[in-house]
């Protein structure tokens, strides 16, 4: 009876073995897959950034075309009323 005893609790700590093994390989997934998660966040920070100043890059350059435009549409009017 004794020798079952010792059986059933050395079973019951197989058992938690076991499903500790298994909880930390979970973790193990989770915490690479956070990791990836990461890495791909930080790349597609970096893509916005770059979104971001060529974005800007473009607005200055449609308002440098647009002064260049009002500058020869203003020499147009003071040639033709001249």
């Amino acid at each position: 009876m004794v020798e079952k005893m010792a059986s059933e609790q050395l079973d019951q700590f197989e058992i938690l073995a076991q499903k500790i093994e298994t909880l930390l390989a979970k973790c193990q997934e989770m915490k690479e897959a956070k990791e990836e998660l990461e890495a791909l966040l930080s790349k597609k920070e970096e893509e916005i950034e770059e979104l971001k100043r060529k974005e800007l890059i473009n607005e200055q350059e449609k308002e440098q075309v647009r002064a260049k435009i009002d500058d020869v549409l203003s020499r147009i009017e003071k040639f033709e009323s001249g």
